[in-house]
């Protein structure tokens, strides 16, 4: 096997000890859902059609058909089992940390050093959600693409070649299909000719450039597919409260925020809400003027230390050039940052404070015993703040209270918290979170419809149509409110409630605004009809609406209309008396 060998093996064995706790882990409830247990394709396994699916899919904001694949082959293998489908994770992650150590400790011949940027790289807390967040399986997967991929250029660099260079670009494009963050990576690339490879002092640097054009196009079509699935998801946020000034500052402090997160990673979360979408304060101009100033004077002194340490140079710009596709300056998501994006960058920063702990531990016995010891420290404390933050990730409830208790104005961490109380029958709680979701950010007619749906299943069926008008005040266009007000005030209950004429004319207006062959749509509007008392139109729609239903492949849902339609028969109108629920 060899010294490296046992090192790399030695590595990834660590890595996978750490992280192993995932094994018992659940799914969350933020992402999972729509990445694989909810996903009527994903959910199925690996076929035809699925393949077909994730290469023509824009689902989640993005085009990523190998991670899609990366799912559904889980699901095939282990099926919708969260602890493998975590150890899958894990393993990529054990391996692109033996990739990492590979890859430096073969263009530097530094065994001692690059040890430790993969250490770090494996145990530091900032990349524990990478790991640990089954939706995050892209970012694991296109990083082990990305560390290939730097291995072939080197391969190539040496010995040449056009099917080498091929296999550079086939790796890339194959890791951009897992992750569109790899868009910097040709400038890595550039980063790699100044140092370790050296290739700048011998070739022109407008010749490096020109090598790398076509990965250039590669990256610059990936980046225009990727503006396109997310600006259809409406993922791209443009408010008024986000313009350049507050984007340039958010990014200016972002970066400081990863760096001082480098060295003292607490109060992680998993949502970090951008302060100008919460109507907080951003950082004030004196405040961006000083971190800009201290981002200047790093920059100055690894621009002026380049001849003598150009690891400094080369990490730091590694650090804040790929940072950039998701700085802000396009600001995707709530997010103000995320841990998951310095899994990446912030190898640079590893690398800048590896070699310099090599180049102290040079200086003599004494020195060298001292680096040793800060390095085993600071991997211990790293070690064990990522099992400490793997605590927050056994399940969807753990998750959001960490995230709600270490971050302010949270509003998507208070909904899904209501979320996974109410899966867990507390109902009251989840009320309660609700109602801070809405407090927090205003207009969201899905918290009106969440909040109205508990409250209908705790017998607040009053309290629940008067959120249901306020989802459709804010949202006047969209069936979804109508809809569910509709069936509450034609199925409630509550006698104070019902109301089979406002409900009637709610059902049609959600027909007319939704899709009319829609079977859910038509068992509204029949139970509507049926509190109105004409119950031969409300046999006849909904007998249509479980026709529909059978047609969609909806076993259950055409049986519960069909048993509706039988109510109907002896005009009869229906009564949700298990849930007193809304729809939806």
């Amino acid at each position: 096997m060899g010294r490296r060998g046992a090192i790399a093996l030695l590595l990834a064995a660590a890595t996978v000890a750490v992280f192993l706790p995932l094994r018992n882990a659940g799914f969350v409830n933020y992402d999972d859902p729509g990445y694989v247990y909810e996903n009527p394709v994903v959910a199925q396994g690996l076929s035809p059609g699925a393949v077909a699916w994730a290469f023509g899919s824009f689902a989640k904001a993005n085009w990523h058909p190998l991670t899609w694949l990366s799912h559904m082959l889980d699901v095939e293998l282990f099926g919708l089992d969260p602890g493998a489908h975590h150890l899958t994770s894990v393993l990529l992650h054990a391996l692109c940390t033996a990739l990492v150590f590979g890859f430096f400790a073969w263009t530097t011949g530094r065994d001692g050093p690059s040890a430790l940027v993969a250490a770090l790289f494996a145990l530091h807390p900032l990349h524990v959600e990478s790991v640990a967040w089954i939706s995050e399986r892209k970012d694991v997967l296109s990083t082990a693409f990305f560390w290939a991929t730097l291995c072939a250029y080197v391969a190539w660099v040496h010995r040449g070649g056009a099917g080498r260079y091929a296999l550079v670009a086939l790796l890339l494009a194959a890791g951009l299909m897992a992750k569109p963050m790899l868009v910097t990576l040709p400038c890595v690339l550039l980063l790699l000719d100044f140092w370790p490879l050296g290739r700048v002092q011998v070739k022109s640097s407008a010749r490096l450039v020109v090598e790398k054009l076509p990965l250039f196009a590669l990256v610059g079509l990936a980046s225009v597919v990727t503006l396109a699935a997310q600006g259809a998801a409406g993922a791209v946020i443009d408010a008024p409260r986000l313009q350049v000034g507050t984007r340039l500052a958010n990014a200016a402090t972002g970066y400081l925020w990863y760096v001082e997160k480098l060295f003292w990673p607490s109060h992680l979360a998993v949502l970090y809400p951008h302060p100008a979408l919460v109507g907080a304060s951003g950082p004030g101009l004196a405040h961006v003027a000083l971190v800009v100033a201290v981002l200047a004077g790093v920059s100055g002194i690894a621009m002026q230390q380049a001849r003598r340490r150009p690891y400094l140079l080369f990490g730091w710009l590694w650090f804040v050039g790929m940072l950039v596709p998701v700085i802000g300056l396009v600001q995707v998501g709530q997010q103000a940052v995320a841990d998951r994006y310095g899994y990446l960058p912030l190898v640079g920063l590893f690398v800048m404070l590896a070699w310099l702990g090599a180049e102290v531990a040079a200086r003599g016995a004494a020195a060298r015993a001292a680096v040793v010891v800060a390095s085993l420290i600071a991997l211990v404390a790293c070690a064990a703040a990522s099992r400490a933050q793997l605590r927050h990730w056994q399940d969807a409830r753990s998750l959001a209270e960490h995230a709600v208790a270490v971050t302010e104005g949270n509003f998507v961490m208070h909904y899904n918290l209501a979320i996974a109380l109410e899966t867990e029958g507390d109902t009251e709680a989840a009320i309660v979170h609700y109602r801070e979701a809405i407090e927090l950010l205003p207009g969201r007619p899905d918290f009106h419809g969440r909040l109205a749906a508990a409250l209908a299943r705790s017998g607040r069926a009053g309290e629940a149509a008067r959120e249901l008008r306020r989802a459709i005040d804010v949202a006047p266009g969209e069936a979804e409110a109508y809809n569910n007000l509709a069936w509450l005030l034609a199925t409630s209950p509550d006698p104070t409630v019902r109301d089979g004429r406002e409900a009637r004319r709610l059902a049609e207006e959600a027909l007319r605004l939704g899709d009319p062959r829609d079977p859910q749509l038509l068992d509204t509007l029949s139970a509507a009809q049926a509190e109105s008392g004409d119950f031969r139109a409300a046999q006849r729609n909904a007998l249509r609406g479980a026709a529909l239903a059978r047609q969609a492949g909806d076993a259950a849902l055409a049986a519960a209309i069909e048993e509706r339609a039988q109510i109907y028969r002896v005009r009869r109108p229906y009564r949700d008396e298990s849930a007193g629920d809304v729809r939806g």
